[in-house]
């Protein structure tokens, strides 16, 4: 689609019991769904770069577009790899780790060019936007969201460089997961507020049954 600076948060494994206090940020860090990370703001490199990102009506539309929807935690963000000192050239602005709570394929079950989502605890790197340029919503490390996604090379985010997950339109694709999204799915609308999530979708990324 430069060796990255980490960000001081890391994934803790499930087995992990302790909650860590993190010196440098304020506040200890929070456990969700046996994920452990400290909660702040997620931001990449910032960029000027100007995208012309295509626009959907509906999130049928979205979905049909995508090739996954994951539910996800967010465990941390990084500036993108193989773009040296230019963020624009990399075609993305952040690196975004997460893991995932729930995913399903996107579009109809049909469709030729079907794609597996991403299997629950999988670890996975989307190369997504926190730039204001880009139109996307501020995301926060230790959050839940749902994210349409196009699956890149192989659908594998691996290293986040070879294969990977390519966040959709940044203003449409992203909805924030609250503990009373599994009541009111509607209340969750993207960064546009152009849409919000349905019932059918939540239920069937598991929303509410105790995933995170």
């Amino acid at each position: 689609m430069a060796v990255r600076p980490r960000t001081v948060v890391k994934a803790i494994g499930a087995t992990t019991a302790a909650i860590l206090c993190l010196v440098s940020l304020t506040g200890c860090a929070t456990a969700q769904s046996g994920v452990q990370v400290a909660s702040m703001h997620c931001t990449g490199r910032e960029s000027n770069a100007q995208y012309d990102w295509p626009w959907y009506n509906s999130l049928d539309e979205l979905e049909e577009a995508s090739d996954v929807v994951v539910y996800v935690i967010i465990t941390g963000c990084t500036a993108p790899d193989g773009a040296g000192d230019d963020a624009d050239t990399a075609g993305y602005d952040t690196a975004i780790d997460a893991v995932v709570l729930g995913g399903v394929s996107a579009g109809d079950a049909d469709r030729a060019d079907r794609v597996d989502p991403p299997h629950a605890d999988e670890t996975i790197v989307i190369r997504g936007y926190t730039a204001e340029g880009s139109g996307a919503g501020k995301l926060t490390v230790g959050e839940r969201y749902v994210f349409f996604l196009d699956s890149g090379d192989s659908g594998d985010s691996g290293d986040g460089e070879s294969g990977g997950y390519y966040e959709m339109t940044p203003a449409l694709s992203v909805f924030p997961v609250t503990d009373r999204t599994a009541n009111e799915p509607s209340g969750s609308r993207n960064a546009d507020g152009s849409f919000a999530l349905t019932d059918s979708l939540a239920a069937r990324l598991g929303i509410g049954d105790g995933k995170g």
